[in-house]
């Protein structure tokens, strides 16, 4: 008899074992099966390129400085960089360009760190709401492949805190369920609950906000049904949660401490807000089984606010659906289940923004009116009601910076899932399991994208990288030398600047992020400080050449290329080639500089001969271009840039009015002393010599020389040319024009150069 024991004690041995070595490879598959989904293979793909160049060009900054370095040096110079969001991702990233990978490569295997870390946070939550064996890792593998996840993956660590969001619940259930109660596991438990809290800050301000709203939802359940554990959760619980969303806060603050300055008005709030349908039908392209059967519709930034994630990533009926379910078969056993209802229903509501949208277009004017992919905005006329929520997005810390409304999505669709997962482990238990995983695997298909599409636009990604790293930033590293500062104009959110500058080892003023290109611009040079983002406009070749006289700048590359598209889509057309040519045709022909020119760039570098001159050159590039204290110059008369008591402004010059007084005054500039010619140009018709120009300083007490203006003739200039004399430095220089009340005068254009 003893020897069956044996032998049945034995096969039940080698079963478990068997049992466990399949549940283990079952795992890898599931595992290795997301990061396929999600392009994290290194060497073979990427998930996306522009934000993967953004996160590893911070990566490759901060070990250009130190390893243990958390700042960027190469771009948004002259002041160290922190990254706005993602700080978790830029620094793995960083060592692993240390250890030989290309950028690219090194955000891929950071991608696929975070995600095996967000699978096993999605297995672990599972375990916890009693799913056990294989459908833990099919529920797990379910939340992986959510669109919202893989949709965002252009958004860089947006996608992984979403993915994430199950391993910080994961936390918020365990800490309610089972507060520590010795000394030893409460440490343990602080000390992880300070570490989720922290990583998730870093990787992404929307999902720690959620996660801090989730987490309050669980635990405000957990001290109203829990009445054995009130005392811990109280006492233990609370202010471990507190400590840790707080602490975490105020290291990101001290970090990045301008997070509270880019803040959106409630129209932008509205605009990014979920509408009732993408809720309800998927987008065409992101479901194979729904755009198979044809239960997918298009859609376009041309019809819709927002942009395209909000409604390629808020589908959601099947979960919201078995959710309810799963709630109303639970309600009176599970506390826990009402608990991310209650969440999931705050998520959707917050979701939707300001104003509810079903089916709410751009009106046709504004479809005509604007370029594609822009009017992002939402003015309430075109919504169909208030939601109320307004008053939370307008006024509570944290709510305030959730200004893509849909996001909010994500808090509703992780406690949905955890709803489905409830019910599933419960059928489990009742031997329903067909029941359990058959509804797995249906919400697995359902959310499973044109899996070979997705896989070829991975692979895109990465052919990409290599086309632009082995052609333009070759060709940039080659024309700009090590540790040179250089000014790519004019600036715009240049992405590329981000990758480039590391790479190549120069250091510029650009960086790419809205939030990083704003705190750049507050430590700017003054020369750099005078350029307007976007355009070249008016003084662009005269404030180019003041940057390089100054030694502001070593060198100016001025790009063809959107250095933001580039970055995004690899090479990337001329554009601005055409709209540039003669900004770089006069850089070129004013004598101070040096250019290389390229396919697809110019690079201007202050001529060798002139390097010595020091404040000489300076010097000569203002009276060039009647820049600074050496001269004034006005061609264009308007209304912000023009003292006037009876003027009328026309065509760009200044008008009489039939009255009397002065046409022009100011404006007040300093100037140095020397000697210099007023020039007026314009047409005079002065009754009785009534009309006179001045220069004077101290409001008219000091007069360096009166001038009258004579008649010019119908349809012709009158050329005015004075010397005028300035005996010492003047710190208020003003150029008067007085007319009479029967005087008609036209001034196009004066000047106070140098003579």
């Amino acid at each position: 008899m003893g020897i069956w024991v044996k032998i049945a004690n034995k096969i039940d041995s080698i079963c478990v074992k068997s049992n466990r070595t399949l549940t283990g490879l079952v795992f890898v598959l599931a595992l290795s099966f997301t990061l396929f989904l999600h392009g994290a293979v290194p060497f073979l793909a990427a998930p996306t390129l522009g934000q993967a160049l953004w996160v590893a060009g911070f990566g490759y900054s901060f070990v250009n400085d130190s390893i243990t370095s958390i700042y960027a040096n190469n771009f948004g110079w002259p002041e160290p960089a922190p990254i706005a969001f993602g700080l978790t991702g830029a620094y793995p990233a960083g060592l692993f360009i240390a250890a030989g990978l290309s950028a690219l490569d090194a955000y891929t295997a950071t991608v696929g760190f975070w995600l095996s870390i967000a699978f096993v946070g999605a297995w672990r939550l599972s375990r916890l709401l009693g799913a056990r064996g294989l459908l833990a890792i099919l529920t797990a593998t379910v939340w992986m492949v959510m669109p919202t996840i893989w949709v965002h993956s252009g958004y860089s660590m947006l996608s992984i805190g979403i993915a994430l969001m199950p391993a910080y619940f994961s936390v918020a259930v365990y800490y309610t369920l089972r507060p520590a109660h010795d000394t030893r596991s409460q440490l343990l438990q602080a000390m992880l609950c300070v570490a989720t809290c922290v990583v998730s800050i870093f990787t992404d301000g929307y999902t720690f906000v959620m996660f801090a709203v989730g987490f309050g939802i669980i635990f405000l359940f957990g001290w109203m049904y829990q009445f054995d554990l009130r005392k811990r959760l109280l006492f233990f619980t609370l202010p471990i949660q507190i400590v840790s969303f707080g602490f975490a806060y105020v290291l990101y603050n001290l970090y990045f401490p301008y997070a509270g300055d880019l803040l959106s008005d409630l129209d932008f709030f509205r605009g990014w807000g979920a509408d009732l349908s993408f809720l309800a039908v998927p987008t065409f392209g992101i479901s194979w089984i729904f755009d198979m059967l044809q239960l997918s519709v298009a859609r376009s930034n041309q019809q819709f606010f927002g942009d395209s994630s909000v409604w390629k990533s808020t589908f959601v009926l099947p979960v919201v659906v078995l959710a309810l379910a799963s709630w109303f078969a639970l309600r009176r056993t599970k506390w826990l289940a009402s608990a991310f209802l209650v969440a999931s229903l705050f998520g959707f509501y917050m979701a939707l923004g300001p104003s509810l949208k079903i089916m709410s277009i751009k009106p046709t004017e504004m479809q005509q009116s604007l370029p594609y992919g822009t009017g992002s905005s939402m003015p309430s006329q075109y919504a169909v009601m208030p939601t109320g929520s307004a008053l939370l997005s307008d006024t509570l810390p944290g709510f305030k910076s959730m200004r893509a409304s849909y996001r909010w999505s994500v808090l509703g669709l992780i406690c949905s899932w955890a709803l489905v997962v409830l019910l599933l482990s419960e059928c489990d238990q009742r031997k329903k399991r067909m029941l359990a995983y058959g509804l797995g695997a249906a919400l697995f298909a359902l959310n499973l994208p044109h899996l070979v599409d997705q896989w070829e636009k991975n692979k895109l990604n990465r052919t990409r990288f290599l086309e632009l790293d082995n052609g333009l930033v070759k060709s940039l590293d080659r024309d700009l030398g090590d540790r040179e500062i250089v000014a790519f104009l004019p600036f715009r959110n240049d992405f590329l600047a981000t990758y480039v500058a590391p790479r190549i080892g120069i250091r510029t003023f650009n960086t790419g992020g809205d939030k990083n290109l704003d705190m750049a611009r507050l430590y700017w040079p003054e020369g750099m400080q005078a350029f307007a983002p976007g355009a070249a406009g008016n003084g662009f070749v005269a404030k180019t050449l003041t940057l390089l006289a100054r030694k502001e700048a070593n060198a100016v590359v001025i790009p063809y290329f959107d250095m933001m598209r580039t970055a995004h889509f690899g090479p990337s057309p001329n554009i601005y080639k055409h709209e540039l040519y003669s900004f770089v045709r006069e850089l070129e022909e004013s004598g101070f500089v040096e250019v290389q020119e390229r396919d697809s760039y110019a690079v201007f570098r202050i001529k060798q001969e002139l390097l010595g001159k020091g404040p000489a050159l300076v010097d000569d590039v203002y009276r060039q271009y009647c820049i600074g204290t050496l001269c004034l110059k006005t061609t264009q008369f308007q209304q912000d840039n023009t003292f006037t008591e009876i003027g009328v402004f026309r065509d760009g010059g200044i008008e009489s009015s039939n009255k009397a007084g002065f046409l022009i005054y100011g404006p007040y500039a300093p100037m140095k002393a020397g000697d210099y010619r007023l020039s007026v140009k314009g047409t005079v018709q002065s009754a009785g010599g009534t009309a006179w120009a001045d220069v004077v300083s101290n409001n008219g007490a000091v007069n360096y020389g009166r001038f009258p203006l004579k008649n010019s003739g119908d349809d012709s200039y009158a050329v005015f040319n004075e010397r005028v004399h300035l005996s010492e430095d003047v710190t208020g220089i003003e150029v008067r024009i007085f007319v009479g009340k029967d005087d008609t005068v036209r001034i196009d254009r004066y000047s106070l150069m140098p003579n």
